[in-house]
């Protein structure tokens, strides 16, 4: 009976959390946002038996239904944890954004709150909407520090996310008028009825391409991406990149999964095809890079390329890649965008080449950022290394040998660039200037040993994760 409010609970709770920061004294802002945060999180974890049971939570209140799946509670415990861990790294970082924090962490909460709500809802609409809240409490955000450059940023990010509602706007009138239901079980059971019309079938699904690929930065979509999460604050940065994006793919298979039995071949190459694109342009991308914040930026559209490969293949296998690596990204670039902050709050430098040495300065920092950077480009036996092995293997065996080359391409480039950002930033003489650097606080370590250890266990112990990945992709090919 307590289980089917966990899912209401976990969204109220960081609600309450926003609005008690907006009336509690500035300093108490930042450990009373880490507590809801952790107590969210919590609760998340506390529904893990019953889905590992092979059940669904089901919830409803005030009109709306909620459930948790598999699938769901996978994003949400990587979201969950990301977003406390950047709460906790907030504490001593955003003075040095800016003096005064202001409602910061109101804004922080709200934009958690709805990349909660997101994998709880299976209602298109309620998705399409829940991501435009989010998208607005982000435009705040990435213009905290409130210059040009990040006021640019946020304009950008604005205009883009409202052409993609745009599109979502188009296939959702379109589901709702065909099948009488903006439902994701729905769609599932009568996509055969809307399959029929070939003409109305591939409107819906290139709108749901576009409108949620527009949210998760694949190419030609992604120009808002790099300006984004380079003037957001770190904290902001990495829940753009670990949460936000990852949730605009989970949208994307939560809709085109469903409709994958029923789309043409030319279908599939398509959404292979800008996977691909979208896997070397990120990496190409990100190795002309000079500041570091860009680079991870353009990483993140390399990473949605791996998951669009694997959303175009439609298999079983491809499918676990795709939802294997959504989890593994928000650990890895979440950690990597903390290490940033870090180099960032003590150095005051972003560009790569102006920094050198830190490793003796920054340990903690320095071995986060290279366990991320190893995981980002697939290494073993890191987490990274194993959903990148998976869309490989999925791709070989479907028939696609030239994919699973070009992606390995990638890869190396994207070693290549982590490589030579390691070496530049942490190894080679400590310039004059950093002489007296040392590590972060300690509530910024905190999140990146975390992290780390994370990135390290489910590389070594692969099985426990891939067990829920499993039970995601049977919840999400069976509605």
């Amino acid at each position: 009976m307590v289980m089917e409010y966990l899912p209401i609970l976990t969204i109220l709770i960081v609600l309450i959390g926003a609005l008690l920061s907006l009336v509690v004294p500035e300093k108490a802002k930042g450990p009373l946002s880490t507590v809801f945060t952790f107590a969210s999180l919590i609760v998340v974890l506390a529904m893990l038996p019953t889905i590992l049971a092979g059940k669904v939570i089901f919830s409803y209140f005030e009109g709306v239904d909620f459930s948790v799946d598999a699938l769901s509670l996978l994003v949400l415990i990587a979201s969950t944890s990301l977003g406390f861990l950047a709460t906790l790294f907030s504490l001593s970082y955003i003075s040095h954004e800016r003096e005064k924090i202001g409602n910061y962490y109101t804004f922080f909460m709200l934009t958690i709150a709805g990349l909660i709500a997101i994998p709880l809802v299976k209602n298109i609409f309620l998705m399409y909407a829940l991501l435009e809240g989010t998208t607005w409490t982000f435009t705040v955000l990435v213009a905290f520090r409130r210059d040009a450059r990040a006021l640019e940023a946020s304009y950008k990010y604005l205009i883009l996310s409202s052409f993609g509602a745009s599109v979502l706007i188009i296939g959702s009138a379109i589901v709702l008028a065909r099948i009488g239901s903006l439902s994701a079980l729905d769609l599932y059971l009568k996509s055969p009825a809307l399959a029929k019309d070939i003409s109305v079938f591939k409107l819906c699904f290139f709108s749901f391409l576009i409108g949620f690929g527009v949210k998760a930065g694949i190419v030609p979509l992604h120009f808002w991406l790099p300006d984004a999460h380079s003037e957001a604050p770190s904290p902001v940065s990495a829940i753009l990149s670990g949460v936000a994006i990852q949730l605009g793919a989970y949208c994307m298979l939560r809709t085109i999964a469903i409709m994958n039995p029923f789309l043409s071949s030319w279908d599939h190459i398509i959404v292979l095809g800008l996977g691909v694109i979208t896997a070397l342009v990120g990496a190409f991308m990100a190795m002309v890079q000079t500041d570091i914040k860009r680079m991870l930026a353009y990483s993140s559209v390399d990473e949605i390329g791996y998951i669009l490969v694997g959303l175009g293949l439609g298999t079983f296998a491809g499918l676990n890649g795709a939802v294997f690596d959504i989890f593994n990204h928000t650990l890895m670039k979440g950690m990597l965008f903390l290490c940033a902050g870090t180099l960032i709050f003590r150095t005051g430098k972003r560009g790569i080449a102006e920094m050198g040495g830190l490793s003796r300065r920054m340990p903690i920092t320095a071995i986060a950022f290279m366990i991320g950077s190893l995981g980002m480009a697939g290494v073993p036996p890191l987490n990274g290394f194993y959903s990148k092995y998976i869309i490989y293997k999925a791709a070989f065996d479907a028939g696609y040998p030239i994919v699973t080359i070009l992606l390995i391409i990638a890869s190396a480039i994207a070693l290549g660039y982590y490589l030579k950002a390691t070496h530049a930033i942490f190894f080679g003489e400590t310039l004059e200037a950093f002489k007296n650097v040392r590590e972060a606080p300690i509530s910024m370590t905190i999140p990146l040993i975390a992290l780390s250890m994370l990135c390290l266990f489910f590389g070594i112990v692969p099985q426990i994760p891939l067990t829920i990945v499993e039970f995601a992709v049977k919840a999400l090919v069976g509605g």
